[in-house]
């Protein structure tokens, strides 16, 4: 046998390195002042590791720890918030939501398919979709040119996206504040809706981006500019797993300027519960008008039916959008101020005001409608006389008993003249009817106001290429024919009849307000945009018809027992030939000596008489007296 030589003692043998490595391996001798060395080297890093470690964590704690707090601040681009929408007793209308859009920004989308996987396999990952119906949509987007390719992420959803964003090629997280309207429906025409602005607003308003939410209708578009406000961002706080812990602070945005509005939000409910209970499916629509005759302040503007403007703050479904637009009720269509309608009846104490003023009849004269009819000649057929009938017979009638009671022999004999009684004629009519305001816009702080019509017989000439007939005269004399008048037109010219002849400019909204200071920026005063030169004797006598009116006219069975002083006047307005379809107005102001709310209702086929109108007007002035006198 072999005999090794003594080892020295700075060595260590083979044996004594041998690793089990499962190999059996020996590996090559170290000398063992190398193992002291590397040893001690080893303690003395370990130390200085230690101590590294102590000076970091007691002397720069504060230092560190407040950069591991920046860093857990995270900033989210946002929509200028719009201002709020307030009724007169401040009842929020229109206020603000924070929701978030993934949208796509055309000129930084790469077509390059290598791109269009990573941002597809990042959103399926982070949303949990699958990646083709994401592939999909987002083809489908940028096909249409919609820049929105998902709407409404949780806060979760798009703080992930966020922090993912550059594996999301041309797609970009925007916050975005959308409306939530707390009356819906019965304010529908008055606040109207914002929708995402269209590459046209964006040709037109330098300003604006493709997630820009812009005013549409109502308020919301009249007010736009004053209602948007200036962008900004949100800092959210997350955890060292990105989850967002709670929202910090906003900075660099204003929300837009407020509105205060003279309407009674309450009121307008409660007109649009009674106005819809009334024509269930029965008749196409109905409206209301309710203002101060003193000031020209809106109370109420009412348009039946109307529809939830909360789905347009989101994307409202094709088919939805479809079913509202082309319903036959039209609960679109504010019939308030864009509805053209024959005033019926209604007219007559203008007729008679005209009257009066040009003293061709006196107040107490009597005109005898013994019949119910007027008969008149026909000069292209003398044996077929022309036939104007009343709506029943009234015997005799001075001017107050022929508006209380509508009696239209008596003002078609004062229209257009019959036997002995000088009548006012067409031109005199029409000059009269322009200056009191009809057939104008009235002014309202709402577009897509019509101004209705007020015919001629240079009219008829140029439009119908036909010549002006007394028959012409005598329906024109109770309202029929071609004349047109809107339900807020009508209310602003009966607010002349009661208010010593001042034709007020409508209006809406009461103040602009800072959102941040609360400071008045505006307020709107009454105007008068025109004050009528007429008699105040005369005025008196209308009024005095008007009052009649609930008592011993028309109205009386509805009124009678009503606890305030109220005057009015009925109407109804033929609209087919057989008779089967007439509008039914009625027109109310309280109280009849100091009136501080005049009230414009219309049902559209309600019936002869404007007996529907007049049960439905006495509906709302009850809750009006209970809850507002």
């Amino acid at each position: 046998m072999k005999k090794f030589s003594k080892r020295s003692k700075n060595e260590i043998e083979i044996e004594e390195i041998l690793l089990d490595d499962g190999k059996n391996r020996l590996q090559f001798p170290i000398n063992k002042i190398y193992v002291f060395i590397i040893l001690g080297l080893a303690i003395f890093s370990l130390i200085f590791f230690l101590g590294a470690s102590f000076y970091y964590q007691y002397f720069k704690y504060q230092q560190y720890s407040q950069k591991a707090l920046a860093n857990s601040l995270q900033s989210v681009f946002l929509e200028a918030p719009r201002g709020l929408i307030l009724d007169k007793f401040n009842n929020n209308l229109a206020d603000n939501q924070i929701f978030y859009d993934l949208v796509i920004v055309p000129s930084d989308f790469s077509k390059n398919k290598e791109n269009q996987d990573l941002t597809v396999d990042t959103l399926s990952k982070i949303l949990d979709k699958d990646k083709n119906e994401l592939l999909d949509l987002l083809n489908l987007k940028l096909e249409e040119g919609d820049n929105v390719l998902i709407e409404n992420l949780t806060t979760q959803e798009a703080y992930k996206l966020f922090v993912q964003e550059e594996n999301l090629i041309g797609l970009k997280i925007v916050g975005n504040f959308k409306r939530v309207y707390s009356f819906n429906e019965p304010l529908s025409h008055v606040i109207g809706y914002t929708s995402l602005a269209t590459n046209k607003d964006l040709e037109s308003d330098s300003e604006l981006t493709s997630y820009d939410r812009i005013g549409r209708s109502g308020l919301e578009a009249f007010y736009d500019n004053e209602l948007r406000g200036t962008k900004g961002a949100i800092n959210y706080r997350v955890d060292a797993l990105q989850q967002v812990i709670n929202q910090e602070n906003e900075f660099g945005f204003k929300s837009g300027n407020s509105l205060k509005l003279t309407i009674d939000a309450q009121f307008q409910q409660e007109i649009y519960g009674i106005l819809n209970n009334y024509i269930g499916n029965k008749f196409g629509g109905a409206s209301a008008v309710a203002l101060n005759p003193q000031t020209g302040e809106v109370l109420a503007l009412v348009s039946v039916p109307g529809y939830n403007n909360n789905l347009f703050s989101f994307a409202l479904d094709e088919a939805e959008f479809k079913k509202l637009n082309e319903n036959f009720r039209k609960p679109f269509f504010n019939r308030t101020i864009s509805g053209e309608y024959s005033p019926g009846s209604t007219i007559k104490p203008f007729i008679a005001l005209m009257a009066l003023e040009e003293k061709i009849i006196s107040p107490l004269k009597e005109i005898n409608d013994q019949d119910g009819m007027i008969i008149v000649e026909n000069p292209y057929d003398p044996n077929r006389p022309q036939i104007f009938r009343d709506w029943q017979i009234h015997g005799k009638v001075n001017m107050a008993e022929a508006i209380a009671k509508s009696c239209d022999v008596y003002f078609y004999s004062i229209g257009g003249g019959y036997k002995d009684q000088i009548g006012l004629g067409v031109d005199k009519m029409e000059n009269y009817l322009k200056d009191f305001n009809w057939g104008k816009q009235t002014g309202i702080d709402l577009f897509g106001e019509k101004p209705g019509l007020v015919p001629s017989s240079l009219w008829k000439k140029e439009e119908l290429n036909d010549i002006w007939r007394i028959g012409d005269t005598y329906n024109l004399s109770i309202g029929q024919g071609y004349i047109r008048t809107t339900p807020l037109q009508l209310a602003v010219n009966y607010s002349a009849l009661i208010n010593g002849g001042k034709i007020l400019k409508p209006f809406l909204v009461k103040e602009i307000i800072d959102s941040e200071t609360q400071k008045v920026l505006q307020e709107n005063n009454p105007q008068v945009v025109k004050q009528l030169n007429v008699d105040s004797q005369n005025l008196k006598t209308v009024q005095e018809g008007m009052e009649l009116t609930t008592k011993i006219g028309t109205a009386a069975n509805y009124f009678l027992d009503f606890p305030i002083k109220v005057a009015g006047k009925s109407g109804s307005a033929q609209i087919s030939s057989d008779l089967t379809k007439v509008n039914a107005w009625f027109v109310s102001y309280l109280p009849s000596d100091n009136p501080q709310i005049l009230l414009v209702v219309l049902i559209e086929s309600g019936g002869e008489s404007g007996a529907s109108a007049t049960g439905v007007s006495r509906q709302i002035l009850d809750w009006y007296v209970a809850n507002r006198m």
